[in-house]
């Protein structure tokens, strides 16, 4: 086999995503011909695929001293340092990279992709990445960084519209149906951020930050649950506004669950937390106690004035305010927890 045919294979082979293969083929090569840089920049590329960007970094530095007026030796560099978690070297390669192809959509691309992996995005970020979409606008991934970092500086408007852009182009992009779900939950439309949520963990089970957020959803519901069913209990004087109050908060989680439409899912993931998160389990549970004895306790018998015993409605309310208080007790001993880990 010829050079130029082993160059052309790995090439092809990067393409259909097997970058071992690929690799190997290089590895042959570059014994013989080690100072080639387009062969360096194939490897390296595999290396990062195959998760090794320290070996990626070295041989993307090599073919940049040899190809000095490349940008892909730049980029590639770029792309392992940020792998690497050396966020200010690839911040200095990718602007490095534009001084080099300023005409290039990705040299402007991995500008915004390295401000964005540092979070530490800027305005000129941000107009990097409007740069990258305006020389690529039929690349999605230019509109998904932008929403990202738009995101990332509080645009949340601009970063829908990037987003919903991204996927209109890429509908199974599943981290842009992620980065858009998150953009929905910051504008606390929770039931869209459930859906995207869902959505993300469809086109890419192998995704795990969807299912984190579907965790902090829950989390988030249950601290409402709770502040509503403490509003309640102290309401519970006037029982009318007490029922009024249980029955919207049910009312809000039923209409969220169903316009998620993805009921059975969320119910299999929620079926998991008593695993993932045991006491947030137990917490849910108290304050569910507590709702419901709210709620009945207005049909309950109340007691007789001259009647010293205690009443069933009586009852009902001693009982909720224990659950309350076990819930509290059960979120602090959580939080500690969690602080630990």
């Amino acid at each position: 086999m010829t050079g130029q045919v082993a160059l052309h294979q790995a090439a092809a082979l990067l393409e259909a995503g097997q970058a071992g293969a690929a690799m190997r083929l290089l590895t042959g090569y570059l014994a013989s011909e080690p100072d080639d840089p387009y062969a360096q920049c194939l490897a390296a590329r595999s290396l990062l695929d195959l998760d090794e960007p320290g070996r990626a970094f070295e041989l993307a530095r090599r073919a940049a001293a040899r190809s000095p007026a490349e940008d892909w030796p730049i980029r590639l560099q770029t792309l392992a340092l940020v792998n690497l978690h050396r966020f200010d070297e690839a911040q200095l390669v990718a602007r490095q990279a534009v001084l080099v192809n300023p005409g290039s959509w990705q040299t402007h691309y991995l500008v915004a992709f390295a401000d964005a992996s540092s979070h530490s995005a800027t305005g000129h970020s941000l107009a990097a990445a409007e740069q990258a979409r305006a020389l690529a606008p039929a690349e999605a991934c230019t509109h998904r960084m932008a929403g990202t970092i738009a995101l990332q500086l509080g645009q949340r408007a601009l970063a829908v519209r990037c987003f919903n852009e991204a996927l209109r182009l890429d509908p199974n992009d599943a981290i842009a149906q992620h980065e858009l779900a998150r953009a929905h939950l910051k504008q606390w439309r929770i039931a869209k951020s459930l859906q995207g949520f869902l959505a993300a963990g469809r086109l890419d089970p192998r995704l795990g930050q969807p299912a984190a957020n579907l965790h902090q959803i829950m989390e988030r519901a249950v601290i409402v649950l709770h502040y509503a069913t403490l509003l309640a209990y102290f309401l519970s004087a006037t029982a009318p506004v007490g029922v009024a109050l249980a029955v919207a908060t049910v009312t809000v989680a039923v209409t969220a669950w169903a316009r998620a439409r993805g009921g059975p899912q969320l119910l299999r993931f929620a079926g998991t937390l008593r695993t993932r998160d045991p006491l947030l389990v137990v917490w849910a549970g108290l304050l569910g106690v507590a709702a419901g004895l709210l709620v009945l306790r207005p049909l309950l018998p109340a007691g007789s004035a001259a009647s010293n015993s205690p009443s069933a409605a009586d009852f009902a309310l001693t009982a909720s305010v224990v659950s309350i208080l076990a819930g509290v007790i059960v979120s602090w001993v959580r939080r500690s927890r969690l602080r630990r880990r």
